[in-house]
């Protein structure tokens, strides 16, 4: 199968190039621009960015791909520009479905990442696909407009909407939460500076979120669907960083600081995972300390 990742630099993007070149698929991505850091796997590597309509119909001709895996977006935790939110991950999302009808014979199923984030706070202990979203922030407004942007070409070409909760693993920025507290124990910090630290997340191993995206490009939707993409498991930040001081042999001074405290706090965001795993009959291999265990041994032997 011929399939497009776009954002194919990105934490998850250049995983999932990993997943599925291992298994024989015939792969290209996109970058934003030309002397951005490439993916390190031999995919051919298209500069086309969320601003640039045309750019995306000269990507579609290129690779006249059987499966749109979009993955490029900005993000809350990296972008602070509220207008640019929305313009690159709602109107960028349109320039990329828009060309798909541009280029004439061209019909792939598209997968579209939107973030667990739209459910907001809500009550109940496994926040499934059915669930009304109350999104809290305008990353998660963002998203949720692309989804109901979505709908508008469902019946163009087949579409899933993914929802991914928290991706952890090896790769990814420290601007998000576990990585930062893995590199500052790494760093064997005195003090490190955070929000809450009750608030429970659903953290999935990148491994096992690949090997799921990836299942997902072999299983074209018959209409318009959304899965969650999640481990199912609650995990406080707490446990997190007690897990970390086991692994590491430091014990830092851990401070809730008013910079990092969110003023809508979700206190609770665990995903239903039946859905998906359903669908694509897997079951998930690692748990959030594996992933934690393997970000310390990278972080190990980057340092050594």
């Amino acid at each position: 199968m011929k399939i497009l990742v776009t954002g194919g630099n990105s934490f998850i993007g250049m995983h999932l190039l990993g997943e599925l070149r291992s298994q024989g698929h015939e792969v290209a991505c996109t970058i934003r621009h030309e002397h951005e850091t490439r993916p390190p796997h031999d995919v051919p590597v298209h500069v086309a960015s969320l601003h640039d309509a045309g750019a995306w119909v000269k990507v579609m001709e290129a690779v006249r791909p059987d499966c749109v895996m979009h993955l490029a977006a900005v993000a809350l935790v990296t972008h602070e520009d509220q207008a640019e939110l929305y313009k690159t991950n709602v109107i960028g999302t349109e320039y990329v479905l828009k060309a798909i009808g541009e280029v004439s014979g061209l019909k792939p199923h598209v997968i579209l990442a939107s973030t667990a984030g739209v459910y907001g706070n809500q009550s109940p202990p496994l926040l499934d696909e059915h669930l009304e979203p109350k999104p809290a922030n305008h990353y998660a407004l963002s998203k949720l407009a692309m989804e109901f942007l979505a709908k508008q070409y469902s019946d163009l070409y087949p579409i899933r909407i993914i929802r991914p909760f928290n991706v952890v693993g090896p790769g990814q920025s420290d601007t998000f939460l576990v990585p930062k507290l893995v590199k500052h124990f790494m760093m064997n910090a005195e003090e490190i500076l955070l929000g809450n630290l009750q608030p429970e997340r659903d953290y999935i191993d990148v491994r096992d979120f690949v090997a799921v995206l990836a299942k997902l490009t072999q299983i074209v939707p018959s209409a318009l669907d959304v899965v969650n993409i999640c481990s199912g498991v609650g995990t406080s930040v707490a446990q997190v960083a007690e897990w970390l001081a086991e692994m590491t042999g430091h014990h830092p001074k851990l401070t809730v600081s008013p910079k990092f405290v969110r003023k809508n706090e979700v206190w609770r965001m665990v995903g239903d995972n039946r859905k998906v795993l359903d669908l694509v009959k897997y079951q998930l291999r690692y748990s959030v300390r594996e992933a934690l265990e393997w970000m310390v041994r990278d972080a190990t032997r980057k340092l050594s």
